[in-house]
């Protein structure tokens, strides 16, 4: 009776200590989507190209705690050039390659998927041509709308743990919905803009006539 007892005893605590983990998780995923969804609203209302950049790379370095990144905008089908980095080259990015010796922006922009790598060292998929720079694992998330894929983002060398986990991939594809539409604003802003400068441009000389 005294063992069965202690075992009921042990099985509730175990079960409290288990609640009381998973509430802890509860409240800190919902704190992460809450600043998701802080920044989103931020980045979603800018239309300057270079300050929505400078936001997101700033907060997905934060979100993930890696320690570098760089983000990618692609163009008309191809990597148009427009980039931030934060300690991460675009020359180092070009020599992350997968087996097909694709690199990893290519790589993106033609399957429009994530990727989660651990240990780069010991992955088969991908690996680094130069050994110039470090890094350990990182994580890519591509910038995707309804129509079409605007850019991605990748950060490397997680700074507190091992490994990026779930948590970390999960918030940065959110980030990354967010920094699409942003993306795509900007791009609408700046053809509008372009627009009225040239409506003005050639309506000008008309009315420059008329007087």
């Amino acid at each position: 009776m005294g063992d069965s007892t202690f075992a009921q005893k042990t099985a509730l605590a175990l079960d409290t200590s288990s609640i009381a983990v998973l509430e802890d998780r509860l409240i800190a995923q919902a704190d992460r989507f809450e600043e998701i969804y802080r920044v989103g609203t931020v980045i979603t209302s800018l239309l300057d190209l270079d300050r929505v950049l400078a936001t997101v790379m700033e907060s997905a370095l934060a979100m993930t705690r890696a320690e570098v990144g760089q983000i990618a905008i692609f163009k008309d089908d191809s990597n148009a050039g427009i980039d931030i980095s934060w300690g991460l080259s675009k020359t180092i990015i070009n020599q992350l390659v997968n087996q097909e010796g694709i690199d990893l922006w290519e790589s993106i922009r033609q399957t429009g998927m994530s990727y989660k790598i651990d240990v780069l060292e010991s992955d088969i998929e991908w690996h680094l041509q130069s050994h110039e720079f470090n890094i350990t694992g990182f994580l890519a998330v591509p910038f995707k709308t309804q129509d079409r894929l605007v850019g991605a983002v990748i950060v490397a060398n997680k700074t507190e743990e091992p490994i990026f986990n779930a948590d970390d991939l999960f918030s940065l594809e959110m980030l990354g919905c967010f920094a699409a539409v942003a993306v795509e604003n900007s791009f609408l802003h700046s053809e509008a803009l372009a627009k009225q400068k040239m409506d003005a441009e050639w309506t000008w000389p008309g009315r420059f006539k008329r007087h």
